[in-house]
């Protein structure tokens, strides 16, 4: 292999697209079972857990623990696409906390999501406040 060749290493902000794609996705699509949730929460966490960029993995781990501790609580695909809102919040929150205008796209994103799954008004209604309420670090 050539120099022309060789790949780029990736860059961070590549990176951190890529996985909120990844999550994100894999969230929304994921089928509404308990084996399915299992599977996702298996999968976040080693994604998380084996994250490439040791910065961001340290300061995921110490901005967005009480996330990554609900990750482990995750049953069903609502709750999926709601611990991925309520991450990428976190995230977000921390890096550019003047842009609320993200998070209240991820808002969007889940309602649209919880409609999608058939709830009702209320039901989205609740699903998009409680990824709003991020958990604290008791």
């Amino acid at each position: 292999m050539s120099l022309a060749e060789a790949p780029r290493p990736v860059r961070r902000a590549e990176l951190g697209r890529a996985e909120w794609v990844t999550l994100h996705a894999t969230a929304d699509a994921l089928e509404d079972t308990p084996a399915a949730a299992r599977d996702f929460v298996a999968a976040a966490d080693a994604l998380l857990r084996r994250y490439p960029c040791e910065l961001c993995a340290r300061h995921l781990h110490s901005f967005c623990q009480p996330q990554l501790d609900a990750l482990r609580r995750v049953s069903s695909r609502l709750q999926a696409v709601a611990w991925a809102a309520r991450m990428h919040a976190c995230v977000t929150e921390h890096l550019r906390p003047e842009d609320g205008a993200v998070v209240s796209g991820l808002s969007a994103r889940l309602a649209r999501a919880v409609r999608a799954a058939g709830a009702d008004d209320a039901a989205v209604a609740a699903a998009v406040q409680d990824s709003l309420v991020l958990p604290s670090a008791s």
